[in-house]
């Protein structure tokens, strides 16, 4: 395509696209925004706008990358990372343009973060009409997705994979891993990639390039190398596809010979062939090409598997089996009858204590096994893997966040509270992002006291902890009565904060304070100089003044958000609104959320706001003397 795209990015229609796309993509963020970036999302068109103009004039900067290590198993780590709701919509802005025009490169052998088709797309201006909002709804925005969904993309790479085992007589398969990828993945080479199939929008790829550079890991004396991408959204995933595209070449003209066959997912490849000979000049060849990209092959985990080998690398039967049972359920898991999960249970019970309840470690073929165990464990409200769930948080933290959805049905067992509070509150710590798990779940469960209050506070005021985990421990705070001393340590730690979300967090605590301690906070506050803490004070403003941002706000929020604080947090802002109508919204939504709030703190947490509503409803209406 000729026709310099930079133009059409600079529009509020394509970043509208983008931001439903990222609406989405955000929830598996490694380090969720703590109030789920509403504060943005609440007045989004006239974000995207100025998001717009900001890209039109050359004043867009993009925001520093907020990092996180991520458990792998013992004490290994990855580097997680999360953007900026504004930086990560214009990324994949960038990404909705570039894909289509790069994806034509890429071979059929190349599975996931592929562009759909052109007859599986509908055009956006048919999925935005007769839609109000600016994000549209979630059957839409699926129709939106320019990529195709990974959970279909994974299967066919397998199938294919078993397909040309099976059927094509290649029955030698060299699996290879690189080491670090995409840390290591050079903004140059990249760049150059990028340049030479798309080389009419420089000025698209040189934006994106800018973006990777400002959020590359510094090294402690502050310089930034030209490598690394952040991990954890969809687009890296693209581009770490498309990275890979020079060694799909080469591996196409051995394919066109007969001498092999291949499949890659991302930087997963395997290589089928039918003698030795090649398939070790295959690890040759992908050796010396990982060396060109500037990344490196990790010895240990490439092989060369034959005949039975083969198979017990491409199949697991028993996670096949385990599958069979969740596809023989009812898709509405209220609609599973007492038989059913009756019948499901029993049949996987066997395979359950054979391979993974009296495990000491697991191994990277059981953790599938035991991923999707929990996934109709959970479906059939199955409390067969509670022990060892509990387990696996100390031995294997990077299951964290599964098992942390498994144990949210079993708080009320005496052995899961005591584990999961042990856990959050006790003397040993965890890594930082297992609490950004553990922390909601335990807020939104049955077991939340006012014991907790304490050991909350001191884990928010905790300099040693990460800023996300003190926002969430903050966060939680909410659903407790606070007092006069309470805000005297909220005060002081919001002035010595330096993390703008653990500031927009203690001032949301101030929205529960008396009035005079709630207006001096904020008026000591209004001059904070940093973006992201005034985002939210507009926010807070909205659903104060305005009712035609709020309403609708509240509205949505009522039906979507799950976890008490967050949706707490929203109804204290707008409580301090003097819209009657905003103010009954306020009162329904509190109302309707008590009949189904776990526990007894959060319920007296939402009563007061109910009676705070109405109360000021009362008092709005009453004629003045």
């Amino acid at each position: 395509m000729r026709r310099d795209l930079y133009k059409i990015l600079c529009n509020a229609e394509v970043l509208k696209i983008a931001a439903n796309y990222v609406y989405d993509d955000k929830k598996d963020d490694f380090i969720p925004d703590v109030f789920r970036n509403q504060d943005y999302i609440f007045n989004l068109q006239e974000n995207l706008e100025r998001l717009a103009q900001s890209l039109k004039n050359g004043t867009y900067r993009p925001r520093p990358l907020k990092e996180i290590d991520v458990p792998k198993s013992g004490l290994a780590v990855r580097p997680g990372s999360a953007l900026d709701i504004e930086d990560h919509i214009a990324l994949f802005a960038i990404a909705y343009l570039l894909a289509p025009i790069i994806d034509r490169v890429l071979p059929e052998s190349v599975f996931h973060f592929r562009v759909k088709k052109k007859g599986k797309r509908p055009h956006p201006d048919k999925l935005f009409q007769n839609e109000g909002p600016v994000l549209i709804r979630k059957v839409l925005r699926k129709k939106l997705r320019i990529f195709e969904d990974w959970y279909e993309a994974w299967p066919a790479f397998v199938a294919e994979a078993q397909n040309i085992y099976e059927k094509e007589g290649f029955t030698i398969m060299v699996e290879s891993d690189i080491s670090a990828y995409f840390e290591n993945i050079s903004h140059p080479l990249l760049a150059d990639i990028l340049r030479q199939y798309a080389p009419h929008q420089l000025r698209l790829i040189n934006l994106l390039m800018e973006m990777l550079s400002i959020w590359a890991t510094p090294s402690l004396t502050g310089y930034r190398p030209q490598r690394g991408i952040p991990q954890g959204n969809e687009v890296s995933s693209w581009l770490g596809t498309l990275y890979l595209v020079e060694m799909d070449i080469e591996l196409l003209k051995l394919q066109r010979r007969g001498l092999i066959r291949y499949v890659r997912y991302v930087d997963d490849i395997k290589v089928f062939t039918k003698d030795p000979k090649t398939a070790r000049s295959v690890i040759f060849m992908i050796n010396r090409i990982l060396r060109c990209l500037h990344l490196n092959m990790q010895s240990s985990k490439t092989q060369i598997f034959e005949g039975a080998d083969v198979r017990k690398q491409l199949y697991d039967e028993r996670v096949e089996q385990v599958t069979k049972i969740i596809d023989g359920l009812p898709e509405d898991p209220s609609k599973i009858t007492r038989t059913q999960r009756q019948d499901a249970e029993a049949a996987v019970r066997p395979a359950f204590k054979r391979h993974l309840a009296y495990k000491r470690e697991m191994e990277k073929e059981d953790l599938r096994l035991f991923k999707r165990t929990l996934t109709l464990l959970s479906r059939i409200q199955s409390p067969m893997a509670v022990r060892q769930s509990l387990k696996w948080i100390w031995k294997q933290p990077a299951l964290t966040e599964k098992v942390s959805r498994y144990l949210s049905n079993w708080m009320g067992h005496k052995s899961v509270r005591a584990g999961v509070e042990s856990a959050l509150l006790g003397e040993e710590e965890l890594f930082d992002a297992q609490y950004l798990y553990l922390l909601p779940m335990f807020r939104s469960s049955t077991v939340l006291h006012l014991k907790h209050k304490s050991p909350l506070m001191r884990l928010g005021c905790g300099g040693a902890y990460h800023w996300a985990v003190r926002a969430e421990a903050f966060l939680s705070l909410i659903l407790f009565p606070l007092d006069d001393r309470d805000f005297n340590k909220l005060q002081h730690r919001y002035f010595t904060e330096t993390s703008p979300a653990v500031k927009k967090t203690i001032l949301t605590l101030f929205l529960k304070a008396r009035d005079r301690v709630k207006k001096q906070m904020f008026a000591a506050t209004i001059q904070e100089p940093e973006e992201e803490t005034n985002r939210f004070r507009k926010y807070i403003w909205a659903l104060t003044y305005s009712a035609k941002l709020g309403r609708p706000h509240l509205a949505a929020l009522k039906r979507i958000e799950k976890d008490p604080a967050r949706l707490l947090a929203t109804l204290l802002g707008a409580l301090q609104s003097r819209d009657i109508s905003t103010l009954r919204l306020v009162g329904r939504v509190a109302d309707d959320r008590l009949k189904i709030l776990p526990s007894e703190l959060t319920r007296r947490a939402f009563t007061q706001v109910s009676n705070d509503a109405k109360r000021m409803i009362e008092d709005l209406a009453s004629p003045k003397k």
